[in-house]
């Protein structure tokens, strides 16, 4: 498999209240959101982050939970949830994901094989609840990978290592979206660089590739997964988000090994 053109495509992050998390990341950085996409039982807001070198429209998808009967229902550990409870920092926001994107489904199906898995379906127009929807009907249809049979991922990968996506259908990507309008709204430039945890050995194996050099990225040698991104903002001086990733607040990850995660 030849080289893979692999550049950030966004980054999840688990609230409490995505409502009360959304405003507070705009009075911390000055970077707007809009809401109103959801899938499944997850309610996300978007905070587009501009188009920088390293990612095509970059986004943070803040999401939460809007259906509180199906959660009590949950009979497997719900891993994403015992964090947020256990976090006692920015009324428990985390980093649940870095999600990297690629430019075709053929590079997704490529990926995937190398990391023994396939991708997601696409089944947009048939499955509508597994895509992401807005309230004017739209749907955004999206393929991502691995997805591990049975579930099951490989024992040799932490949890949280980042997931890999194709968005098809570029003019109505999340990113390109209206914000809600803010007298103190700043206008992003892109994401200048992150901190991820782990090594680089260990995220270049993932990616297929040295990802210190595709992806801006520095390395802290703590718990896999986001903990800094650094967004370029017009005319101004770069803010750095600051949260904790996930898995810090995991102390026995085998309990939730066969247990599904959520997107």
């Amino acid at each position: 498999m030849g080289t893979i053109n692999i550049h950030i495509n966004h980054f999840s992050m688990g609230a409490r209240n995505a409502f009360e998390t959304a405003a507070r990341l705009r009075n911390e950085t000055g970077l707007s959101f809009w809401t109103g996409e959801w899938v499944r039982d997850t309610s996300c807001h978007m905070v587009p982050l501009g188009n920088g070198p390293h990612g095509k429209d970059a986004f943070i998808e803040i999401q939460c939970s809007v259906d509180a009967h199906a959660h009590l229902k949950e009979t497997a550990p719900n891993r994403r949830y015992d964090a947020l409870l256990a976090n006692t920092e920015n009324n428990g926001d985390l980093w649940t994901g870095l999600m990297l994107g690629v430019d075709s489904r053929a590079d997704l199906e490529a990926v995937a094989k190398r990391l023994g898995g396939d991708i997601t379906p696409d089944d947009s127009r048939i499955n509508p609840y597994n895509h992401f929807q807005r309230p004017n009907g739209y749907i955004l249809g999206y393929q991502g990978g691995p997805r591990f049979s049975g579930g099951q991922r490989p024992s040799k990968w932490p949890a949280d290592m980042p997931g890999f996506y194709y968005y098809p259908d570029v003019p109505n990507r999340t990113s390109y979206q209206q914000v809600v309008p803010w007298p103190h709204m700043r206008t992003p430039s892109g994401v200048k660089w992150i901190t991820f945890g782990g090594t680089n050995e260990l995220l270049s194996d993932w990616m297929g590739c040295n990802a210190e050099e595709m992806i801006p990225v520095k390395f802290n040698g703590k718990a896999v997964g986001t903990w800094e991104v650094c967004v370029g903002i017009e005319g101004g001086a770069d803010v750095v988000i600051r949260r904790n990733p996930t898995a810090l607040f995991i102390t026995d990850e085998s309990k939730y090994r066969n247990s599904p995660r959520p997107g």
